[in-house]
């Protein structure tokens, strides 16, 4: 049994694992049994048996823990790197929301800009309404002549602000009984009296409304700038 204390120790003076000194303890007890020819047959069979199930158990155990470590160790693995993408993924949602906010406000300053303009550009235009809308040359050497007045029917107004969809424009449908037949012929002529709107008037309506219409495209343009360029933002 000295033969199995002298196994049972590595070079380096760790203790060996199970598996060896297992296999030692069956080697040596082989060895002993084999000098010793009066045990019985049935005894060696048997010492055999338990031996082989001790290095079964040994080999089993063995791998059990190898196993039970690689397993430790794989999972420990995954959850570094599970910890690693939420730490990117976190970075990444972080920064695509700073470039989110820098691309708006960029879009809201170009805006601000373009309206800015638009409204210089619009009182640019009111101030010169009076200019072209009073006077007028028959020839370029001509003197300057008041302009002919420029009217404009009810009916005329009446169909220009239902262009714009303006609420109390509405067209009518027409008479549509003998009854209110008079009343449609009135209403017909009422139309051809003048509105008392003049160029003017219309020529400044002209130049809100296209301030407005610019504004608007400004700020549709702005938007599908934002949205296009945070679809292209990696």
């Amino acid at each position: 049994m000295v033969a199995v204390a002298a196994v049972c120790r590595l070079p380096a003076g760790r203790p060996a694992s199970a598996v060896t000194v297992a296999a030692a303890m069956v080697s040596a007890l082989l060895l002993w049994l084999k000098h010793r020819p009066a045990v019985g047959q049935a005894l060696r069979f048997g010492i055999a048996l338990v031996l082989l199930a001790a290095l079964g158990w040994a080999i089993y155990h063995r791998g059990y823990q190898q196993a039970e470590r690689e397993g430790q160790l794989a999972m420990a693995e995954l959850k570094r790197e599970q910890a690693e993408a939420l730490v990117r993924a976190t970075a990444n949602a972080r920064a695509a929301e700073r470039r989110a906010v820098q691309l708006a406000h960029e879009a809201e300053a170009r805006q601000l800009a373009e309206q800015r303009q638009h409204a210089a550009e619009s009182a640019t235009l009111k101030q010169r309404i009076t200019h072209v809308t009073t006077l007028y040359k028959r020839a370029l050497d001509a003197a300057p002549e008041p302009l002919p007045v420029c009217l404009f029917t009810r009916g005329w107004l009446r169909d220009y602000n239902a262009a714009f969809g303006l609420p109390g424009a509405e067209l009518s449908a027409g008479a549509t009984s003998p009854a209110a037949a008079p009343d449609a012929a009135r209403a017909a002529d009422a139309e051809l009296l003048a509105s008392g709107i003049t160029a003017a008037d219309i020529l400044a309506h002209a130049s809100d409304y296209g301030r407005y219409c610019r504004d608007l495209a400004s700020q549709t343009n702005a938007l599908i700038d934002v949205i296009e360029q945070r679809s292209t933002t990696p």
